[in-house]
């Protein structure tokens, strides 16, 4: 992989884990000097004759059809930049917050498909974020997933994160290979349904 066209390598590693999760398959066919051809396949059931809805291209799994706005909530300076870097490779529009009141802030004036949600922040947690984002979303009939980033993997902790209407957790130090197969994961819940 060249500089220019190089990034992180787990696109379709990532691709190949949910559409296996979800019981489907994965090939390609390769032509020399013309490139690869990605497919899948993946099983869908219909309720009462109902078409299905469409599956989402593979590329945009991965945020490269579309740049889909993330907003993260840290206030850890080194955890923030290695997640927006990451992310940003893999082609998402990034919004960061360094605190709970400027996170509820951002996510007031703007749409974001997903949120990373750090449980320690000052000024407001993130527990006490996502409640007030969960009232808002209850009256305006939408939702936006959120997924928990915390130091402690104590299952209270986790119990609390979905008391208050979280989409999943991630503990740290965040393994990054983890953290984008549950954002993947959860976009693409939120297109289909």
């Amino acid at each position: 992989m060249n500089k220019e066209n190089g990034g992180i390598r787990l696109g379709l590693a990532i691709c190949k884990d949910l559409i296996e999760m979800m019981g489907g398959k994965i090939w390609l066919v390769s032509n020399v000097n013309r490139g690869s051809t990605f497919i899948f396949n993946l099983p869908v059931q219909t309720d009462h004759g109902e078409a299905p809805k469409p599956l989402i291209p593979l590329k945009h799994l991965v945020g490269e059809a579309k740049k889909e706005k993330i907003l993260i909530a840290e206030d850890d300076e080194v955890s923030k930049i290695l997640i927006v870097n990451v992310l940003k490779k893999v082609n998402y529009d990034i919004v960061t917050a360094r605190n709970g009141r400027e996170a509820l802030d951002k996510y007031m004036q703007d749409d974001y498909r997903l949120i990373l949600m750090d449980l320690s922040m000052p000024k407001m947690d993130g527990f006490q974020v996502t409640e007030r984002i969960r009232k808002i979303e209850s009256e305006k009939g939408c939702h936006t997933p959120i997924i928990a980033l915390s130091a402690h993997a104590f299952p209270e902790t986790k119990r609390r994160c979905d008391e208050v209407g979280m989409d999943d957790y991630i503990t740290k130090p965040i393994n990054m290979h983890d953290l984008l197969q549950k954002v993947v994961r959860l976009l693409l819940q939120e297109a289909l349904y």
